[in-house]
């Protein structure tokens, strides 16, 4: 039972929470809020609000509150479709940002246009949704890609054998001429039959969203992606799954029925979780969870990653910590490297990490050990699903890659900015905020004629100012000839403070 494969999903209260577990441990986790709308894979009729020659973009108006963006690499330019390959290794990323050609943006897109366009990634912060011509359908087994003639199986297929068969059943098939695809992980030792009835029920999707793009009005909604929980269960389980255990009747037989209108088989293997204990905590996932928010990940030999996240970028340092090692330093800094290489992809995913990553490893003197490290960090990124470029280790120790993200991030979706430090992680000391008060003061008795001033401010600054600051207070209430009456307030936060005059008792504006 330690090495089964789980996915365990938890729903209640408008929220959808998912974990896939391996061996017992963590391996990736979703969450889905009801409140909180969800809008990659969508595909919208839209229009054209705005074309930016200078950054090369156009702003598409969806139907949501901010339009979407579109860049030009997003946006399909049929004389460059011509340079696409037909290889195995085909990327269409790749392909899109070093094609040889670009047709600037104002030269296939004008303000008015109507065009078909599926998003990318979430809304991050102030921005809209990231926006892209190249539509694509995702199934059980296979992806529609309508607009690109390319057919390509799934890179973790290792078998040439299996590979060249299931190529051979895309290309034999007469009904997929007008369309590219990409055979998924999932198809691998499937029917042949299986894989083919997933692709024609694409192509009738495909097929109905047009009729209805014809019907509709720019900008509306033409295709709506499916919800977490069956997303998941298309996406991530596979034949090697060993359970689906779920907590909620409806989603249980829903999650059955999919399954098996693809894998009869695999029914017997969803499980409809009735115990009073919560789903989370009876497989210890709510502990591992929780692990998720923290800065800091231990590692086994006793070190630890720290992970700092900024609007910039992500920093990971490794640190050894505890792992002081019985002799041989080296060996000791390798093997908490080694270990940090096989944490680090999977923090990457359980938090969802996207953009820049920079990773600082220990110092290593061995050449031999740097490579031992750099594959091993490799070899963890290379089962990633979400596309990732990466750089080797650099003299100064540093490994720079970069991982796609298709929306905030788990901890941003969880977590908001404190009203206190405004996101920076740090509040001025009680000291700090003491003394800029006094400084205030001094200001205010200076630019206003205000004989009696009222400062409103946090408790515990208040404290300090009538204990450890009362002379200095007293000196210039001397100086000036005027008096401070200092108020207690427990909804102000430790870096907020007000002057009200003690006559009028309206507020004293000193930058006004």
């Amino acid at each position: 039972m330690d090495n089964y494969k789980r996915i365990v999903m938890n729903l209640e209260c408008n929220e959808v929470r998912v974990a896939v577990l391996e061996k017992k441990q963590l391996k990736e986790f979703y969450v889905e809020r009801k409140e909180e709308k969800r809008y990659v894979g969508n595909i919208y009729k839209g229009r054209v609000d705005s074309v930016v020659p200078g950054i090369q973009s156009a702003f598409i108006d969806i139907g949501l509150e901010k339009n979407g963006f579109l860049y030009v690499t997003d946006v399909m330019d049929p004389q460059d479709l011509s340079d696409l390959s037909d290889d195995e290794d085909f990327d269409l990323e790749k392909f899109k940002s070093t094609r040889k050609t670009h047709t600037p943006i104002e030269e296939m897109l004008a303000v008015g246009n109507e065009v078909l366009v599926q998003v990318e990634k979430n809304p991050i912060g102030n921005k809209g949704v990231r926006l892209t011509t190249f539509v694509s359908l995702p199934g059980r087994f296979t992806v529609l890609m309508p607009y690109v003639k390319h057919r390509g199986v799934s890179r973790r297929i290792s078998s040439y054998e299996e590979r060249s068969r299931l190529r051979e059943t895309m290309e034999n098939a007469r009904f997929l001429k007008n369309y590219g695809c990409i055979v998924r992980t999932a198809a691998e030792d499937r029917d042949k039959k299986q894989i083919l009835s997933d692709f024609r029920y694409l192509t009738r999707t495909w097929n109905s969203l047009l009729r209805g793009m014809e019907k509709k009005d720019a900008p509306s909604l033409l295709h709506e992606e499916t919800n977490l929980v069956m997303r998941v269960v298309r996406d991530c389980f596979v034949e090697s799954m060993d359970e689906v255990v779920i907590d909620n009747h409806e989603e249980y037989k829903k999650v059955r029925s999919f399954l098996g209108s693809y894998l009869p088989e695999a029914r017997k293997k969803v499980l409809e979780y009735r115990n009073k204990e919560p789903v989370f905590e009876f497989y210890d996932i709510e502990r591992q969870v929780k692990k998720i928010y923290s800065r800091t990940v231990l590692l086994p030999c006793g070190g630890y990653l720290v992970i700092d996240e900024t609007e910039a970028l992500v920093a990971i340092d490794i640190n050894s910590g505890r792992n002081v090692g019985r002799g041989d330093f080296e060996k000791t800094v390798l093997k908490t490297n080694l270990e940090a290489a096989i944490e680090i992809p999977r923090q990457l995913r359980l938090r969802d990490i996207g953009g820049i990553v920079i990773i600082d490893f220990i110092d290593m003197k061995s050449r031999k050990n740097q490579q031992e490290v750099w594959h091993t960090l490799l070899k963890e990124v290379r089962k990633e699903k979400n596309r990732i470029n990466i750089s080797p280790i650099s003299k100064m120790g540093l490994v720079e890659m970069t991982r796609q993200r298709s929306g905030s991030g788990v901890y941003s979706m969880l977590h908001e900015h404190c009203e206190s430090c405004e996101g920076r992680g740090y509040v001025k000391t009680v000291v700090s905020s003491s003394l800029e008060v006094i400084r205030n003061i001094r200001l205010v008795f200076l630019r206003t004629d205000e004989t009696h001033v009222l400062v409103f401010l946090n408790p515990a600054v208040a404290d300090s100012l009538l204990s450890l600051y009362r002379e200095y207070i007293m000196s210039i209430e001397k100086k000036f000839k005027k008096r401070v009456d200092i108020r207690k307030d427990w909804s102000y936060k430790r870096e907020e403070w007000h002057f009200f005059s003690g006559e009028t008792k309206k507020e004293i504006e000193l930058w006004s």
